[in-house]
């Protein structure tokens, strides 16, 4: 499957396991959506890990917790990158 431009929406990829699946979709010629919920700092370290210009990811923050935040998380990183496919 060719992921190339594709979007992908990683949850908790400010820090650890998060972190390191979005460097992989990066490098798999995905735009990643950064999600985070305390960790901005770590968010905003992952964008710069990822290859190519920043501009081309996303970073949001939602509380996972919240059921309207889950939607409005969704319906920004779509509306900013296009359709989610992962």
């Amino acid at each position: 499957m060719d992921l190339k431009d594709k979007v992908a929406l990683v949850t908790g990829s400010g820090v650890r396991l998060g972190q390191a699946i979005a460097q992989k979709l990066g490098q798999l010629g995905m735009r990643v959506v950064i999600h985070y919920h305390h960790s901005e700092k770590g968010a905003k370290q992952t964008v710069k890990l990822l290859p190519g210009d920043e501009s081309r990811h996303l970073i949001l923050q939602a509380d996972l917790k919240d059921v309207t935040a889950i939607k409005e998380l969704v319906r920004k990183a779509e509306e900013e990158s296009g359709p989610i496919s992962v």
